[in-house]
């Protein structure tokens, strides 16, 4: 999992936060690589420092393996969402990073 190849720093120092999460080594390298998709696909850089905040929080709260989560655990994780006293952007966040995640 190397984070050399960002030039960016703020990027390198997110990832490096990442890196560090309470989080499955399996959702951290699904993350870092869906991190090299996204700046394949040409999204900005504080687009991809907002996926990294959001998915290390997903993962942190889902506790689960991204590639192992079925439907169900989505519907449930986003039901226990829509409870939270969260903004409405940031539950739209999570639900439209989620599905680009899973796209």
């Amino acid at each position: 999992m190397g984070i050399g190849i960002y030039e960016n720093m703020s990027v390198q120092k997110r990832l490096g936060s990442l890196k560090d999460a309470p989080i499955s080594d399996v959702n951290k390298q699904l993350i870092f690589d869906f991190i090299d998709y996204c700046f394949s696909e040409g999204l900005s850089k504080h687009r991809v420092l907002k996926y990294i905040s959001i998915l290390k929080c997903i993962a942190i709260q889902i506790q689960l393996d991204f590639d192992k989560i079925e439907k169900r655990d989505l519907y449930r994780f986003i039901s226990d969402l829509e409870r939270t006293d969260k903004s409405e952007w940031v539950k739209h966040d999570y639900k439209i990073f989620l599905k680009k995640f899973y796209k």
